[in-house]
């Protein structure tokens, strides 16, 4: 059996960025922690994820975690880690036979699982006050205190991974050690010595700044980009030369009062084959990670959104030439329509058919898309733009309480190079992950069922998540002048629109269009209160 040992909430400098969390929940890339340590223990073995008693799980997590075949076990707040060890075999009723312990904030690639009676360790750059073993002292296993930090430096460090032939024994060492893990271990050990083994791929996500650094080795990035980071820098190329160019013409063209929102550039990467642009690279959080995986209340994502605003504005200081495009019939209308053509010949899909979402009529797509086109404003004229400000794309800083943006689009419709385009895009695409939980849908998260032309389709929320959501559209209205019926009828056509784009998973493809249904069903329902 593997028991991962998550029992306790990360740490305060952890849950000012993401909210009170055991530590196999951290966001990872587009997943939690605990999904890469599925991957890396055996198919055939129980595996235990001890969590927090008052843990309130996720439903969506409930599931994941059972299609993993990890068990939850929750355990009574405040015990030690020795303790929480005691309790979960005692629980488990598991006191014969071997027991493997990993500690639910790490990562290790070549974890050696068939091993008894090991205790694994890697080489650290680190100063932190990491557990130290050596055979040849006695006892083996000791912490580093805060004076040995200054007086030496650990080339290697115990890693969190322990495996034992003799669970019961463990028990026993543990129980008399009253319930301190490390004396506990080493009373294991003077009657079943330990081997050392060595772990290159060890990953630490138990300090904040482990963590970022552990994330650069996790991409997400789609498959036509290639990223390298490496001393600071990230790298980011794509065969597709064109998109990178403009990527690149956008960071270079920016105004200088505009900089302060984005990572410094540092210049194109002259490639005919693959071209690219090094920007410096931020050990920050997207907004996506903190929206789908974080437990931040909504104080805190009040103030995330102010320093969203202050972007907004600051953009629509820079008034483009008179020779913008940002007509919504060119902006959303056309690219819609030629989209769901191509959406709708690689699916067999009948764009005149009609829909049913959740049991409701809907008209065809091909209606809906014309309805939602019918309630899009025209902007007053074009500003600077991102062209893809979707929670993806934007990194928080909590400590200058700034955000910084990335992936920026910099093309109009017919491919050229330009900072400039609608500010109502930018805003759309802000509240395709608000509004739309595109974020969540990416991550999987949400429940669908398909008979022909008609859905059945749930996405996650919480109190928190409407809260922020109602903020946003009451400052959308306020400061930035769209309602809550035109940001439906943007978004309608934003997810009608990708489609095409995800033909590579197509039951994420469904999610999309349906999603696409339920927001013309609130638009739906808001024009017709408003009728009445």
């Amino acid at each position: 059996m593997f028991l991962i040992t998550s029992a306790a909430y990360i740490g305060q400098e952890f849950s000012s960025e993401f909210g009170r969390l055991p530590p196999a929940f951290l966001p990872v890339g587009n997943r939690r922690l605990y999904r890469y340590q599925r991957e890396v223990l055996p198919a055939n073995e129980r595996i235990v994820l001890s969590l927090p008693e008052a843990f309130e799980l996720p439903e969506y997590d409930r599931r994941i975690l059972e299609q993993l075949n990890i068990e939850p076990l929750f355990l009574p707040e405040g015990l030690s880690l020795g303790e929480s060890v005691i309790c979960a075999l005692n629980l488990l009723g598991h006191a014969n036979g071997p027991i493997r312990i990993l500690h639910g904030d790490t990562l290790i690639y070549d974890l050696p699982t068939e091993a008894e009676d090991i205790i694994t360790l890697s080489p650290v750059d680190d100063n932190y006050a990491w557990a130290i073993y050596d055979s040849e002292q006695t006892p083996p296993l000791s912490q580093l205190q805060e004076s040995d930090l200054v007086t030496r430096r650990a080339e290697s460090v115990v890693n969190g991974y322990f495996s034992f032939s003799d669970a019961r024994l463990l028990i026993q060492s543990i129980t008399r050690a009253r319930g301190n893990f490390i004396d506990g271990i080493n009373r294991y050990a003077a009657a079943k010595p330990l081997k050392p083994l060595e772990c290159q791929e060890w990953f630490d996500f138990g300090h904040l700044h482990t963590y970022y650094r552990s994330k650069t080795h996790v991409s997400t990035t789609r498959v036509f980009n290639q990223m390298a980071i490496e001393n600071g820098v990230v790298q980011k190329r794509s065969h597709k030369r064109q998109k990178m160019r403009a990527e690149a013409h956008w960071f270079a063209s920016l105004p200088t009062e505009l900089k302060r929102f984005t990572p410094n550039y540092l210049g194109a990467l002259d490639d005919d084959e693959q071209p690219g642009y090094a920007i410096e690279y931020l050990y920050l959080t997207s907004l996506n990670e903190m929206w789908v995986f974080g437990n931040l209340p909504a104080f805190v994502w009040r103030r995330i959104g102010t320093a969203c605003l202050d972007f907004f504005m600051q953009c629509r200081q820079h008034v483009a030439p008179e020779d913008t495009e940002i007509a919504p019939a060119k902006l959303f209308g056309d690219k819609t329509t030629e989209r769901l053509a191509l959406f709708a010949k690689e699916n067999r899909i009948d764009l005149n058919h009609p829909w049913h979402l959740n049991g409701k009529p809907l008209p065809n797509l091909n209606q809906i898309a014309a309805n939602a086109l019918d309630a899009i404003p025209a902007a007053s004229s074009g500003t600077i733009v991102h062209g893809d400000l979707c929670f993806s794309n934007i990194l928080y800083d909590f400590r200058s309480q700034q955000i910084k943006v990335i992936d920026p689009r910099g093309l109009d419709n017919k491919d050229n190079l330009t900072v400039y385009g609608n500010p109502d895009y930018d805003l759309a695409k802000f509240a395709h992950s608000v509004v739309g939980r595109y974020d969540f849908i990416i991550a999987g998260y949400y429940q669908l069922t398909q008979d022909g032309y008609s859905l059945e389709f749930n996405l996650p929320t919480t109190e928190t998540h409407d809260q922020v959501e109602a903020l946003f559209l009451t400052r959308s209205a306020q400061g930035l002048g769209r309602n809550e019926q035109q940001l439906l009828a943007m978004q309608v056509h934003l997810f009608l629109s990708m489609l095409p784009l995800h033909n590579d998973d197509e039951r994420r493809q469904m999610a999309l269009l349906a999603n696409a249904l339920r927001l013309y069903q609130r638009l739906q329902a808001l024009s017709l209160a408003e009728t009445k």
